[in-house]
């Protein structure tokens, strides 16, 4: 009777412990979750459990968070949400929260964990111990926490039809500094600027180290390779990009034979290199571009024939298609450049005033053309030298794009060293287009004027220089009385004085001289 009196007083001392600790641990454990700023719809209660419902933060969310005491304190917690763009961070050094923690050895799990960043879910899915150690796990992301700092690792494909396509993983570990890392092993760069089709696959890796907001690191793109510097921070960037000495035939590689067919044939030798910075929001960039011995051979079809003799090219049609016309020195319409040196010095003066210096690229056009782009300039600069326009017009189209301006480039370099400047001002000259039509100075002279090239002034001259860049526009413009684009008239003599084409004399008398177009009738 007595020992039965004695295990009943011990229990009945048990169970008052246990309810006792019960009441502490669940009182501790609302508390500290009060403190870290949860609040809950709703919860359970068990003998020796509790499940708390519907909980939220600032940038967090959970179906339900179980506790339960025996046979050792566990908490599980049950699809909960964490949107990294509105959580709330404690302060550099501060603890992580400012609530009653629960002092518990607490074995915390989760299932059904996404992390999410404004619309986008970066990961979905998760499941895995958070305390006494964190690894979380799921389809494409890893998520775990030692005490070198954090370790995450996201992959997901990027989708088709964006400028930046493939099957991309980010990697961040450490704490301070922060090692941040992309890798894609088959990246598809798709952009109209770049050209009219995807780059061909190819592989970019970057890796980088971020500390205080700061980021420094490097970017390889294929056989490119540049420095990243700057501030990155979750709401504001400015970063700078630096590519120094990338070899020619790298950046060639990098569209490819179908973009540019001439790479495979040519053969060329230099660098350039480029800074490029970028900001935001709002979204904002520059870039800044230099070369060093850029050189192309083998990229002309028929560089003897050019030099002297006849040749074909395909010209614009009148219905927006092409047309195949024939020049060359033998040519009825041909004009030899002394007989068209006024109107040569004009377009030098109006399309490309260093003409005579550059190497058949001019990269002060080229920075000035980049810098308008970036502003926002309605119309930029080409940036593009007679010696290119010329390519332009004998071998390629009119599309606006990095790659045809690569080809382009490829063409100017040869004319340049396989023909010499006469000859690629010459050229120009005679299959330039004047008008629908009016190819070659010979019969821009004799359409608008009825005279020959030798007879022109120098105010007829800048004229027809001033109409290069849209020949049908003005041509329609003239014709139908309606004016001609005489500021740009006067700036062009103005450059001739500059060039030493004019005296300033003859330039101002010029400026003042009546320009009369023949009409259309008289024609």
């Amino acid at each position: 009777m007595r020992r039965g009196v004695a295990v009943l007083a011990v229990l009945t001392l048990l169970v008052s412990g246990l309810l006792a600790a019960r009441w502490v641990v669940l009182s501790k454990a609302a508390a500290a979750l009060t403190g870290q700023g949860l609040t809950w719809s709703d919860s359970t209660q068990g003998p020796l459990s509790v499940t708390w419902l519907g909980l939220t933060a600032p940038g967090f969310s959970a179906e339900a968070l179980s506790l339960t005491l025996l046979p050792r304190p566990t908490a599980h917690l049950s699809s909960a949400i964490l949107q990294l763009d509105t959580i709330q961070r404690p302060a550099r050094g501060a603890a992580s929260g400012g609530g009653p923690s629960l002092s518990l050895p607490l074995s915390l799990s989760a299932a059904d964990v996404s992390v999410r960043w404004r619309d986008t879910v970066l990961a979905e899915g998760l499941s895995g111990p958070l305390l006494p150690t964190l690894d979380l796990t799921g389809p494409g992301a890893q998520l775990s926490r030692t005490e070198a700092g954090w370790a995450v690792e996201l992959s997901r494909s990027l989708p088709e039809g964006t400028p930046l396509s493939g099957l991309a993983t980010v990697t961040v570990s450490g704490s301070d500094p922060v090692d941040l890392g992309l890798s894609i092993p088959q990246a598809v760069i798709a952009h109209p600027v770049l050209a009219p089709r995807p780059l061909p696959p190819v592989a970019i890796t970057v890796e980088a180290q971020w500390t205080d907001g700061v980021v420094v690191g490097t970017v390889q793109v294929g056989a490119l390779s540049a420095r990243l510097s700057g501030s990155l921070s979750p709401d504001a960037a400015d970063l700078e990009l630096t590519a120094d000495d990338a070899a020619l035939a790298a950046i060639l590689d990098l569209f490819g034979e179908r973009l540019i067919p001439e790479g495979k044939r040519a053969t060329v030798t230099g660098t350039m290199s480029l800074t490029g910075h970028l900001t935001g929001p709002p979204a904002a960039w520059r870039a800044v571009v230099s070369a060093d011995g850029l050189g192309a051979e083998g990229v002309l079809p028929d560089p003897t024939a050019m030099h002297r003799g006849n040749f074909s090219w395909r010209a614009p049609g009148p219905d927006g298609g092409f047309v195949i016309r024939r020049t060359g020195d033998d040519h009825a319409s041909w004009t030899d450049l002394p007989q068209a040196t006024l109107a040569g010095d004009a377009v030098i003066a109006a399309e490309d005033s260093r003409f005579a210096s550059h190497g058949g690229y001019d990269i002060e056009g080229i920075n000035v053309a980049l810098t308008e782009l970036a502003e926002g300039v309605a119309r930029p600069r080409g940036g593009s030298t007679i010696t290119q326009q010329l390519a332009k017009n004998l071998f390629l189209d009119g599309e606006r794009t990095v790659a045809r301006k690569l080809r382009e480039l490829l063409y100017a370099l040869e004319l340049e060293s396989a023909l010499g400047k006469r000859r690629v001002l010459e050229l120009y000259l005679n299959i330039v287009e004047y008008g629908p039509g009016i190819y070659g100075i010979r019969s821009a002279s004799d359409h608008y004027f009825l005279k020959r090239p030798e007879n022109l002034s120098p105010h007829e001259a800048a004229f027809l220089a001033a109409i290069l860049p849209s020949p049908r526009t003005w041509h329609e413009r003239v014709m139908a009385g309606r004016g001609a684009p005489e500021q740009t008239i006067d700036r062009i003599l103005s450059n001739m004085v500059n060039t030493g084409a004019l005296s300033n004399k003859t330039a101002q008398w010029a400026i003042r001289e009546r320009l009369i177009i023949v009409p259309p009738e008289v024609q």
